[in-house]
C-alpha cells in the first residue's frame, strides 16, 4: 500500500501511512498491509483476504463452549438483573453488592433495554452473552454469526442463526456487536444494516478495539489488538462518528473498557511470542514472562487510560432517532 491511498471510511487520500502487520494469534507470521488514515485515524487492511475462514479455526476463542449454569445461580442472577434494571428486589440488591454487576448487565442497563425487548447480537460466537441474558430474564434473544457451529447456544428464548447481517430481517430494540464490527469488511454497509434492523428509539452497542489508543501509539504493529488479518478495521471515535452520521445514528455515550491485555499481549508480540504459544500468558497464567505484580500494575494503568479516553477498546452506544411527526 502506498502513502496517500484513500481511506475507505472518510475518503481522505492525503498523508495516510502504510503499515505492515503480522498474524500473531496463531503465529503464522504472515504479513498484511494496512493503512493508517491521517484524518479519521482508522487503521484498515489494504486488501481483504479472499477467504478469511482459515483464520477462524474451530478452536478460535469465540466458539469455545458456553458454561451451563445451575438453576440456583440462574435464580440469583435473575433477581440481581431485576435490581440493576430498576425493579425493587432486596435479594437482587444484596447479590449485586456481594458479587458486583457483570459487564453484560452493565451494557444492557446503559442501553436502556428491558426484559421484554427484542435483542440481537451480531457476531455472537457460541452465544455465551445471550445465554447470560437469558439467565437474567430476557426471552427474545437472537444471535447471528457466519461461523456459528453446531455447538452454538440452544435454549428456550435463544436462537442462533448462521447468517450475515446483510441477509437478515426483523426489528430489534437492542443490537449488540461485541468485538465483531472490526471483523466486517464493509463497515458502513454493516452499520447501515444495524440501523435498518433497529427500532425507532432503539440502541445499538458497538464494542471494538480502538486505534486512537495509548497502546497503538506505543506498540505500533505489535499492538495485540491489531490482530491481522482478522481485524479489518481498527476504528477511532472520529471514524465511528463518520459512520454513525452516514447511517442516521447518534452516538450517545462512549465507555472505554480496556484491560491489562493491551500491555502483556503487545509485549509478547514485541518478543515474537504468539498469543497461542505455550509460553504465552494467555495459555499459562503461571508463565515466567510476567509476574502477578506486573499484571496488577498494567490493570491499574488500563483503568487510568480508560478514564482518560485512551484505552485500547471502547463501547459506543448508538441511538436510532424516533420518527419526527409529519407536518400538519
Amino acid at each position: 500500500m502506498k502513502p496517500g491511498e484513500m481511506c475507505r471510511v472518510c475518503g481522505n487520500d492525503k498523508q495516510n501511512l502504510p503499515l505492515t502487520a503480522r498474524e500473531m494469534m496463531y503465529g503464522t507470521r504472515e504479513r498484511f498491509d494496512y493503512l493508517d488514515c491521517a484524518r479519521c485515524g482508522c487503521v484498515q487492511i489494504a486488501e481483504v483476504p479472499r477467504d478469511l475462514s482459515p483464520y477462524y479455526p474451530p478452536d478460535y476463542y469465540s466458539f469455545a463452549g458456553a458454561p451451563d449454569l445451575n438453576p440456583f445461580v440462574k435464580f440469583l442472577q435473575r433477581r440481581r438483573a431485576r435490581h440493576v434494571l430498576g425493579k425493587r428486589d432486596l435479594l437482587g440488591r444484596l447479590f449485586a453488592r456481594l458479587r458486583g454487576i457483570p459487564p453484560t448487565l452493565d451494557y444492557v442497563k446503559r442501553a436502556g433495554a428491558g426484559f421484554k425487548d427484542a435483542v440481537l447480537e451480531v457476531g455472537c460466537g457460541n452465544g455465551e452473552r445471550l445465554l447470560a441474558m437469558h439467565a437474567y430474564g430476557f426471552t427474545r434473544l437472537t444471535g447471528l454469526d457466519p461461523y456459528a457451529g453446531e455447538a452454538a447456544a440452544r435454549a428456550t428464548g435463544v436462537r442462533i442463526e448462521k447468517a450475515e447481517i446483510a441477509d437478515y430481517e426483523g426489528t430489534y430494540d437492542f443490537i449488540a456487536l461485541h468485538h465483531s464490527f472490526e471483523h466486517m469488511d464493509k463497515p458502513k454497509e454493516a452499520l447501515g444494516h444495524v440501523a435498518r434492523l433497529l427500532s425507532a428509539g432503539g440502541t445499538a452497542l458497538v464494542r471494538i478495539p480502538v486505534a486512537s489508543s495509548h497502546a497503538f501509539r506505543i506498540y505500533g504493529t505489535d499492538w495485540v489488538q491489531l490482530d491481522a488479518p482478522r481485524h479489518l478495521y481498527l476504528h477511532t471515535a472520529k471514524s465511528m462518528n463518520v459512520l454513525a452520521a452516514a447511517c442516521g445514528l447518534d452516538i450517545t455515550e462512549t465507555v472505554y473498557d480496556s484491560t491489562a491485555f493491551q500491555f502483556w499481549g503487545s509485549e509478547q508480540y514485541r518478543r515474537d511470542i504468539p498469543l497461542r504459544d505455550e509460553r504465552s500468558y494467555a495459555m499459562n497464567k503461571a508463565s515466567v514472562l510476567f509476574g502477578r505484580e506486573q499484571i496488577k500494575v498494567w490493570e491499574k494503568r488500563a483503568r487510568g487510560l480508560n478514564r482518560e479516553g485512551l484505552g485500547d477498546q471502547a463501547c459506543f452506544y448508538l441511538r436510532k432517532p424516533t420518527a419526527k411527526p409529519a407536518a400538519g
